[in-house]
């Protein structure tokens, strides 16, 4: 059985705005300015009815606990408590909501970023407390997007007979709708333990398609680098956008012996098909092993979201974001995400895949891992910085795909195409038949 997580949604804005529900927007504030204050937002319609009093606190080494507490007034669509005058960093808020009694009902707790000139947003994750002990009860928050199935997936997968029919890797596609047009570029590779070489070795190959399922493949467009250098072993794990009439791509690099996810490296193309690789990664190696890098650009500022880890046999287990003005020079931000232990399919590792800037705010969609299976989770953001799961059930997992039947699911592409989102996603059929691309649309 599937258990659900019980979420609190919060606001954190700068002091001189005025702060709404989720995605509203504020004044601007200077960059100087020193406080902010952090608001947290109590949606009345996913308020369990024993729910009476909602207590918050904000802590932060060497400087004193902030208070709140207020008693619920039904009938409200949102209230808030407020804390004024919170110096601009990184806090530990906690959370209590309790009966009318003072019994603690349920608990949790956070780190809010409270950033100057922005609306952040977070959350806290709320544990109904029992006897002492804490059990997973239900979903106080919003429900994820769901979706239906292509009957006929997969939409992509290996040609018999081809350049790429002894490959077991057709996964992790980027998809963009340019002129009518969808292009799609995806990961291509050998699986070094099925051929025998002991290394796996990938290829970024090129499709385009007049509807999003009837695809036409081109073969590779960026190949591995030359012996020695730095992704040896090729590019992986596609990100593209379309800024100005052109295309412009990151990815990972993997080096021989054993160097996968090798930093992030950068090319140009104006059409999709040959591309200008920067010879060296815009994104070192020294971060930690980058799984899944995904760009958006929000105004005049590009977005890098990845996976990092340490290690050279574990999932990526936080995710960071990297913010630049040109595509090649980052400023490292920090992380933003972090796999959830307690959440059972991405317990051992997440890495961000694609992120969206959709309906006023940022919205990622992740791989999570346990075990040897993934699913596909989904977060949300106001500024890009703060990230909150709106639920601890993946939006889209094995059970979601029939009449397909995987073993694992993962790396999706999502785009907001005739009022609608549209996911081409990673199909793990079977160890013979390696991963293909299957094909989803959300439903109302």
């Amino acid at each position: 059985m599937k258990n659900h997580i019980l979420a609190v949604a919060l606001l954190i804005c700068a002091s001189s705005m005025h702060c709404g529900q989720i995605g509203a927007s504020g004044t601007s504030q200077e960059p100087w300015q020193k406080n902010g204050s952090v608001r947290v937002v109590i949606q009345q319609n996913n308020l369990p009815s024993g729910v009476r009093i909602i207590e918050a606190r904000l802590e932060r080494p060497g400087l004193r606990p902030l208070t709140q507490s207020r008693e619920i007034q039904r009938g409200a669509e949102a209230q808030s408590l407020r804390f004024d005058q919170v110096p601009v960093g990184s806090w530990s808020l906690s959370v209590q909501a309790l009966n009318r009694s003072g019994v603690i009902l349920y608990r949790g707790e956070s780190t809010v970023s409270v950033v100057g000139s922005q609306i952040a947003e977070a959350s806290v994750l709320m544990r109904r407390v029992t006897s002492g002990s804490v059990e997973v009860s239900l979903l106080w928050g919003k429900n994820t997007v769901k979706w239906q199935m292509h009957p006929g997936n997969p939409v992509l997968m290996q040609t018999p007979d081809s350049w790429d029919s002894d490959h077991y890797y057709v996964h992790d596609p980027v998809v963009l709708k340019v002129n009518g047009v969808y292009h799609m570029w995806y990961s291509s590779g050998i699986n070094g333990s099925v051929s025998g070489n002991g290394e796996d070795t990938f290829w970024i190959a090129y499709a385009t398609s007049p509807d999003g399922i009837n695809w036409t493949k081109y073969g590779t467009v960026v190949n591995p680098g030359p012996p020695g250098s730095w992704m040896d072993m090729g590019p992986d794990s596609p990100s593209v956008i379309y800024d100005g009439g052109i295309f412009k791509m990151w990815f990972s690099g993997a080096k021989h012996p054993r160097m996968y996810m090798n930093g992030i490296g950068y090319a140009t193309s104006t059409d999709g098909k040959t591309w200008d690789v920067d010879p060296r990664p815009v994104v070192s190696s020294s971060i930690g092993r980058t799984w899944n890098p995904t760009v958006v650009k929000k105004g005049d500022l590009y977005y890098l979201y990845t996976g990092v880890t340490s290690s050279m046999t574990e999932y990526s287990y936080d995710i960071v974001l990297l913010t630049s003005a040109d595509g090649r020079n980052w400023l490292n931000r920090g992380k933003v995400l972090a796999a959830r232990q307690e959440v059972s399919w991405e317990s051992a590792g997440i890495s961000p895949c694609e992120v969206i800037y959709d309906e006023n705010r940022f919205k990622m969609f992740y791989t999570g891992f346990v075990g040897h299976t993934c699913s596909i989770g989904y977060a949300e953001s106001v500024e890009g910085l703060n990230w909150f799961n709106t639920s601890d059930l993946p939006t889209l997992d094995i059970s979601d795909t029939s009449p397909w039947t995987l073993s694992a699911v993962g790396t999706p592409a999502v785009i907001r195409d005739d009022g609608k989102l549209k996911m081409w996603f990673s199909g793990l059929t079977d160890r013979s038949h390696g991963y293909h691309i299957g094909y989803a649309e959300q439903t109302k």
